[in-house]
């Protein structure tokens, strides 16, 4: 692998019965990941 390329990563979270409860708990993850939701892209923290 390259190192100078972008990568992905996938957090998957388990026990939401619906897609709707799934959707609701992208932001808060979001917030816990990355405190900073105004810098500019891409997110220094994976």
């Amino acid at each position: 692998m390259v190192e100078d390329e972008p990568r992905v990563y996938e957090i998957r979270i388990h026990g939401c019965p619906t897609s709707q409860e799934a959707l609701a708990l992208q932001d808060p993850i979001e917030r816990l990941l990355c405190p900073d939701p105004d810098h500019a892209p891409p997110c220094e923290i994976p």
